[in-house]
């Protein structure tokens, strides 16, 4: 998946990308005829609320990675 993250001032972050030949499977709204979209949150800890999710039962799609 290629991406980029723009950011005004110090905490508006916008993330464009592109979702072909990606490694979970997902396919252009292109090639199914609909219409997709995603929603990115930003959070200081993003090991409590995986815990959290995780702990209620929500499905994992990709293991938690550090790519910073």
């Amino acid at each position: 998946m290629a991406h980029a993250e723009l950011t005004l001032g110090a905490d508006a972050i916008v993330m464009l990308g592109s979702i072909q030949n990606d490694t979970l499977g997902l396919r252009v709204p292109l090639d199914i005829g609909a219409v997709t979209g995603g929603i990115y949150v930003s959070v200081e800890d993003v090991d409590a609320p995986y815990r959290r999710a995780r702990a209620a039962g929500a499905p994992i799609a990709q293991e938690l990675t550090d790519d910073g």
